[in-house]
């Protein structure tokens, strides 16, 4: 008998991606928002096992996925501490179970999102450096789409009444060391969902800009 992964097409994935996203956007647009806010850790690791689903990995693109995710962390964890990597700022609860005051799915967040844009870019022609510049400028536009919405439904907040312009420019060097390895390590770069995942967060987030004025 085929097992139950072996019968899954990617389509499936895509459409759990895209439901999750669409259905996500008008439920949190709607009077239900306080409602649905919480089960964004549930969107969260519903998109990235998706991903993890029809990924071609072997045992290094794996362990790249692990070391990303607590890089990641812990860069956020050595941000909220000190204040001097991406500005003062505080995680609230939405996002799930804090270690060291920063949800641990962060971590998780940072490895899919490089996946995301990363794959896509591999398949380009463009020169390394290239595609390290614009997965680094991809990440941080879609962290100027998800900054007003988060601070909205209370992800984080800042110290400051403006998102600093110190966290940008930490984003892109951050993401800039991850796409260099990325780009230059012998990795399985392949994930048919990957730039699916990519257009329904900035979906999601473009559009929860304009329906709650976010920004």
């Amino acid at each position: 008998m085929r097992t139950l992964l072996q019968r899954l097409d990617p389509r499936h994935g895509i459409l759990l991606v895209l439901i999750l996203h669409v259905v996500g956007l008008l439920a949190l647009a709607s009077p239900l928002a306080s409602w649905v806010v919480p089960l964004t850790p549930v969107n969260l690791v519903l998109t990235a096992a998706a991903m993890a689903v029809f990924a071609k990995l072997d045992r290094r693109t794996v362990l790249f996925a692990f070391v990303v995710g607590a890089l990641g962390y812990f860069v956020e964890v050595l941000g909220v501490w000190t204040g001097r990597v991406f500005g003062e700022y505080a995680y609230g609860d939405v996002l799930g179970f804090k270690l060291l005051n920063v949800p641990v799915l962060i971590g998780l967040n940072w490895s899919m999102l490089v996946f995301a844009i990363g794959v896509p870019l591999s398949r380009t022609a463009l020169p390394v450096w290239t595609k390290v510049l614009a997965g680094s400028l991809a990440m941080v536009a879609l962290d100027l789409l998800i900054e007003p919405v988060a601070i909205h439904l209370g992800f984080w907040s800042w110290e400051q009444t403006a998102v600093p312009v110190q966290n940008y420019v930490a984003w892109g060097v951050v993401s800039a060391v991850f796409f260099t390895l990325f780009f230059m390590l012998p990795l399985k770069r392949e994930n048919p969902l990957a730039r699916y995942v990519l257009m329904a967060q900035v979906i999601f987030f473009a559009g929860l800009n304009l329906v709650l004025g976010a920004g």
